[in-house]
């Protein structure tokens, strides 16, 4: 057998001997993250969106994920927990962001949203974690987009709004 450095004690008691050992828990709970963007992330087609979601991550009840688990998280809090399933989750949605387009995220959303979720599993599964659930909460793009697709108009569209030149008049 493999020594870990640790044992592992499911739903029950144990001796430890003090000085010796420690004891350390690892919650087997859901844990919900707010996935926010702090910058905008580019699409397919170059436009700056920002998607948030929420996440519910939890520690498998394997043992070889408790164990896995235990060696990535055992001295850390839950928040520690979060924010590196957080950092995880936030790195392969920026990831999806750039191949899609802006129509594909507003249209497709659960799609969208299930796509991050596979490809965040083997991550998190190599964390011990896995996604109980993933969905997108808003998604919006960039007001400087916005702003730039008003201003820009044809070169005949522009020549329309400029001010008409006077005439010349006739006089007698």
């Amino acid at each position: 057998m493999q020594s870990r450095g640790f044992r592992i004690r499911k739903g029950g008691g144990t001796f430890v001997i003090p000085v010796i050992e420690k004891v350390d828990r690892l919650s087997l709970e859901l844990l919900t993250i707010d996935v926010q963007q702090e910058q905008d992330v580019y699409t397919s087609k170059g436009v700056p969106v920002r998607v948030d979601g929420v996440a519910q991550i939890k520690v498998k009840g394997d043992d070889v994920s408790i164990a896995t688990a235990a060696e990535q998280f055992l001295s850390k809090d839950t928040e520690a927990i979060k924010n590196i399933a957080m950092q995880t989750l936030e790195g392969h949605l920026r990831a999806i962001l750039g191949t899609m387009t802006v129509e594909d995220i507003y249209q497709n959303r659960d799609a969208f949203a299930q796509k991050v979720q596979e490809v965040a599993a083997g991550d998190m599964a190599n964390m011990g974690l896995s996604i109980v659930s993933f969905t997108i909460r808003t998604s919006r793009t960039a007001r400087a987009t916005s702003t730039l697709w008003a201003s820009r108009g044809s070169p005949r569209s522009n020549a329309t709004r400029r001010s008409p030149r006077p005439r010349p008049t006739a006089t007698r």
